[in-house]
């Protein structure tokens, strides 16, 4: 008997494995507010409205194409307005048209090496690349090189040279001058400190005597310790 309630409570006590089957949830369209039958009666047609929508479709197709040439008719216009006025006399402004002459050899190998190096499959280099990388053209060595280039005078002015010259530069408004200025001026003030030879000493007056009942007072008022030996 005791066998079999020990197992009777042993299976009470094990719980059991649940197996829990969990359906896709299906949503559902829940209209806010009231649909009326017209409405409903209309969604309906456009579904069942079948193959026969073709000639719809093709006038949105045309639709499309119309907005698409009319999108390169604006553009086109744009361009026309934003083109320069043609200078009378000149032909496109002046350009030149393109020469008909063979290139020289010379560019010509000098673009295929570039094209080579730029089209090399284990170390492919570009130009602009190996240009940067160059240390004559960091910064800020960057701007004098192109300046140099270019042969541009960026100090000249519109004034006349009576009223205002940016040539016209003092020398000690240099900063070599101003720092040649600022080390004599630290070696002067250095000199005068080492010829310094006389030194002015103070005497010290001497301290009056102390009175001995301000001695006794001071030690009576002041906190009593036991191990403190009587003077």
């Amino acid at each position: 008997m005791s066998n079999s309630s020990s197992d009777g409570n042993s299976a009470r006590m094990l719980p059991k494995s649940q197996v829990i089957i969990r359906r896709p949830v299906q949503h559902r369209n829940h209209p806010r507010a009231h649909v009326s039958d017209d409405i409903a009666d209309s969604t309906e047609n456009l579904q069942s409205f079948g193959p026969a929508s073709a000639p719809e479709a093709s006038l949105t197709m045309d639709q499309g194409d119309t907005g698409s040439a009319e999108e390169t008719d604006q553009i086109s216009h744009l361009r026309e307005i934003l083109a320069p006025s043609q200078v009378p006399g000149v032909i496109d402004w002046g350009v030149p048209l393109a020469a008909s002459s063979p290139c020289d050899l010379a560019i010509q190998t000098k673009l295929a090496q570039f094209h080579a190096l730029k089209q090399d499959s284990d170390h492919p280099k570009h130009f602009n690349d190996s240009l940067m990388s160059n240390r004559s053209f960091r910064n800020p060595h960057l701007y004098a090189k192109l300046v140099e280039f270019v042969d541009v005078d960026e100090r000249t002015t519109n004034f006349p040279r009576d009223i205002w010259s940016p040539d016209d530069m003092q020398p000690e408004w240099f900063a070599d001058s101003i720092a040649a200025l600022q080390k004599a001026r630290s070696e002067q003030a250095a000199s005068s400190q080492s010829k310094r030879t006389q030194i002015n000493f103070t005497t010290s007056s001497k301290a009056p005597p102390l009175n001995p009942y301000d001695k006794v007072v001071s030690r009576h008022s002041s906190r009593f310790h036991p191990y403190s030996r009587p003077r």
